[in-house]
């Protein structure tokens, strides 16, 4: 039987931030051919986006200006099993200095949502 965990954040970053330089913030987009072409280990995956079975969680441009850029970045993950997987790497990812804002919500399967927030000091 699979396990899903969902997640939806978004973040606000500093300046205008291309997709390019959102990915090196937040890790690479990857689809389930891509993982299996590069052999990604589990084990080392700190290049890219939260990751399951299936692929990766998926980027989303929001909105831009030369003041701030907006992206979202949402998905489901197959066979993880633990909702820190998500935390975890929203922890790492807010520490970026051009971050400054983050909401959102991760999920195991159906159950309650765990929130996600952070705004710069």
């Amino acid at each position: 039987m699979s396990c899903w965990t969902s997640a939806c954040v978004k973040f606000v970053l500093a300046g205008r931030v291309s997709v390019a330089e959102f990915q090196r913030i937040v890790g690479k987009e990857c689809d389930p051919q891509e993982f299996e072409e590069e052999k990604i280990a589990w084990e080392n995956q700190s290049k890219y986006l939260p990751i399951g079975s299936e692929g990766t969680l998926h980027i989303y441009p929001d909105s831009a200006s030369s003041e701030q850029t907006t992206y979202i970045v949402l998905g489901n993950l197959r066979d993880r099993w633990s909702t820190e997987y998500i935390t975890e790497w929203f922890n790492r990812v807010v520490q970026h200095p051009r971050v400054l804002q983050a909401t959102g919500n991760t999920s195991l399967d159906s159950g309650l949502p765990i929130p996600l927030e952070y705004i710069q000091a």
